[in-house]
């Protein structure tokens, strides 16, 4: 009867928010009973300055797995395990961790999982769920070795992790931990996935659906005669040096200095973006188009050396210069050392 399948379903949803509460209390015992990192790694110290946080490092020997938890005042647990790793594997460690705390991972998290427990019978909770847990994942591994630059050594700490067994009384806090998706998280970083023939042409298709029903939504929804906007693009990742400068590993990715002999470098990452302003007389006149910019992203993660490469109007260019001379990045890092690189930025002034 549907009385007893609405009884059930409420048992069942009862039973998994009772192991959600269980597993938020298996941590937070965790954490009180932990120990704090001490003295701190210098390469912990580092990543901590560099992205500009405050969080505790605690060690628990109740988990084998790092994980960040708390939301108003996060901290990271990290295993025993994590004293016995390199410097450039703690550095990795540290760096995923802390970008969780910057992005506010943690009750992303925790709403996902009291989802998963309420609408349990939902097949799209087990389809979709676990797909946007990996996938955020893997943003922040991606994150991870653009900043460290040490690809190969995050990976040998993600190794290690994958091979070290939780133990059984953690097993209820297993959705918190994360270990579940380290073979995937292993793999996506070690290759490239090929894309078959096929596959590209059903993504083409669907991206191209996905696009007229977006066009035909908005075209009906939005009038014609709405106020003009600027739109400003994000750095686009064009890179070029001239003359006799040192050509990196990346041949995307120049360096200033024909000094800087790199096995591994990473692109700058803009951390502070100034909007231009709009010219008045070019907006009364309508003009739009695309700036592009040689610039020089230093040491420091400051922009030097502003070059107009290509510009639909004068006007445009001195308003995107103006702009671009206060944008802050995190800089490009050689071997893990801050270098200067060239690299080209790209304004796009449209009116809507």
């Amino acid at each position: 009867s549907w009385q007893t399948m609405l009884l059930t379903a409420a048992g069942v949803t009862t039973l998994g928010i009772l192991r959600l509460v269980l597993g938020l209390g298996y941590l937070n015992r965790c954490r009180r009973r932990a120990q704090p990192l001490a003295p701190t790694p210098a390469p912990v110290s580092r990543i901590l300055e560099r992205l500009g946080l405050e969080v505790p490092f605690l060690v628990s020997d109740r988990l084998t797995a790092p994980l960040t938890f708390g939301w108003l005042r996060p901290a990271v647990l990290l295993p025993r395990s994590f004293c016995a790793l390199s410097a450039d594997q703690q550095e990795g460690v540290a760096c995923h961790e802390l970008l969780h705390v910057q992005r506010r991972d943690w009750p992303i998290t925790f709403l996902e999982e009291l989802l998963r427990a309420v609408v349990w019978f939902h097949p799209a909770v087990w389809l979709i769920l676990p797909r946007i847990f990996l996938s955020r994942e893997q943003v922040v591994d991606a994150d991870t070795v653009r900043l460290t630059g040490k690809r190969r050594q995050y990976l040998d700490a993600l190794w290690r992790f994958m091979c070290s067994g939780q133990r059984t009384v953690a097993a209820i806090a297993v959705p918190f931990l994360g270990r579940r998706d380290l073979v995937d998280r292993v793999a996506w970083l070690k290759k490239e996935m090929p894309m078959s023939k096929a596959r590209i042409m059903f993504s083409v298709l669907v991206l191209f659906i996905s696009l007229a029903a977006v066009g035909a939504f908005g075209a009906n929804t939005f009038s014609y005669d709405s106020q003009p906007a600027l739109s400003t693009s994000a750095p686009a990742a064009i890179e070029k040096s001239e003359g006799e400068e040192h050509e990196s590993s990346d041949p995307k990715l120049k360096t200033v200095s024909a000094e800087s002999l790199c096995d591994e470098i990473t692109h700058p990452v803009l951390v502070e973006k100034v909007n231009p302003t709009y010219p008045p007389d070019a907006r009364e006149e309508k003009v739009m188009g695309m700036v592009t910019v040689e610039t020089v992203i230093t040491e420091e993660g400051v922009v030097d050396d502003i070059r107009v490469l290509d510009s639909a109007d004068d006007r445009l260019s001195a308003a995107a210069v103006e702009a671009i001379q206060q944008w802050k990045f995190e800089p490009a890092l050689c071997d893990g050392s801050p270098v200067a690189v060239y690299y080209n930025l790209t304004v796009n002034f449209r009116l809507e």
